[in-house]
């Protein structure tokens, strides 16, 4: 690549376009399987053609657009996208995209409403949680297909804690337990806190569901079970 070229993207250009590709892809194999054959093709497995319209359709990002739809460009920024996707894959390092501030309270991200969402199953009739008590903070923002995470008013987050609202982003409250991997500020009093949205589902079908609009979801239908500094934590679902 000339000198000269380097400066037409940014990293963060090359990460959002690896996010977007890594994500698209889990919808059709599922997140084990994408790493799998994001590491075994050292992340050219992610360059199909269908892909990469689709984040041109969507206009993910606009410097992206750009690069993609010029002969002189495309093929470097495709190629560090692949480079980005496989050293995050084989570092087991999450891929989370680009979160904005103006959007992070609303429920839903500009681009979620591009994607159906199936109905909401009935929730648990009760929830016990053995161990520990669990705390309760946050807006669930669903950003499919990229990762759930959740807009919170403080840097202080605790490693387990229940959504607090979750209607603007699904609809109506539902019970969410999420797991997080890290915090990234957005504005001054606003945090975005990534990682896992453990979710009771009476059906293994549910799950599947469920996964097609917040991918890093991980389903049950009787329990989860965490362990931490706090020793064992499990939430029991009663469906009866």
């Amino acid at each position: 690549m000339a000198e000269g070229r380097n400066q037409v993207f940014s990293p963060a250009d090359v990460h959002e376009l690896a996010t977007w590709l890594f994500w698209l892809r889990v919808r059709s194999v599922g997140v084990a399987a994408c790493k799998t054959e994001v590491i075994e093709s050292r992340g050219v497995s992610l360059l199909n053609r269908e892909n990469l319209e689709f984040v041109l359709r969507a206009d993910v990002n606009q410097k992206v657009g750009e690069c993609l739809t010029d002969p002189a460009h495309a093929q470097d920024l495709v190629t560090a996208a692949a480079s980005e996707a496989y050293a995050y894959c084989s570092g087991d390092a999450n891929l989370n995209g680009m979160v904005y501030a103006d959007e992070a309270m609303g429920g839903r991200d500009l681009f979620a409403g591009r994607f159906p969402y199936p109905d909401l199953p009935v929730a648990p009739i009760n929830i016990e949680v053995v161990g520990a008590s669990i705390p309760t903070m946050g807006q669930l923002l669903v950003r499919t297909p990229l990762p759930a995470a959740v807009a919170v008013r403080t840097p202080e987050v605790p490693p387990l804690f229940w959504v607090r609202d979750t209607t603007a982003a699904l609809g109506k409250a539902y019970p969410v337990l999420f797991m997080k991997t890290g915090v990234a500020q957005l504005a001054q009093d606003l945090w975005c806190v990534h990682g896992y949205c453990n979710i009771p589902v009476p059906t293994l079908d549910w799950g599947d569901r469920f996964s097609l609009v917040i991918p890093n979801g991980m389903f049950s239908l009787e329990r989860h079970v965490f362990t931490g500094d706090a020793g064992i934590i499990e939430a029991r679902y009663d469906w009866r």
